[in-house]
C-alpha cells in the first residue's frame, strides 16, 4: 500500500482540472438578476427582483459601450435604457449612468 500511494497522488495532481477560462460580461444578450430585500417598520420584508440585459451598443467620445437594460417585472417583457457599461482591455468593466456623467468602475 506504501508503495501505491505516491502513484494514487501523482495521478491527482497531475489530472487536468476544468474551469472557466474567461467569461465575457457584456456579450450581447447576456441577462441577469439582482434581489433586493428590504425592511420597513410595521410591515413584513419586501423583496424584488430587477432582471439586467445587455443589448445592442453606442459610443461615447470614441468609446464602444453596451447598452444595459432593466425590468422589475416578473416575467421581463418591458424594458427600460438604464445605463451603459464597457470592459476595458484589462477586462475591468465601467459603466455610464447617463449620457452627460463620467464613467465609473464595477
Amino acid at each position: 500500500m506504501k508503495k501505491l500511494l505516491p502513484f494514487i497522488l501523482a495521478f491527482f495532481l497531475s489530472a487536468n482540472v476544468y474551469c472557466q477560462s474567461e467569461y465575457l460580461l457584456l456579450e450581447e444578450d447576456n441577462s441577469w438578476n439582482v434581489l433586493a430585500a428590504g425592511i420597513f417598520p410595521f410591515w413584513d420584508t419586501v423583496y424584488s427582483t430587477v432582471t439586467y440585459k445587455i443589448s445592442g451598443d453606442t459610443t461615447f467620445n470614441s468609446l464602444q459601450y453596451k447598452k444595459l437594460f432593466a425590468s422589475d417585472e416578473e416575467f421581463p417583457d418591458l424594458w427600460q435604457l438604464w445605463a451603459f457599461m464597457r470592459e476595458d482591455s484589462a477586462g475591468k468593466a465601467w459603466i455610464k449612468e447617463n449620457t452627460a456623467g463620467d464613467d465609473f468602475l464595477l
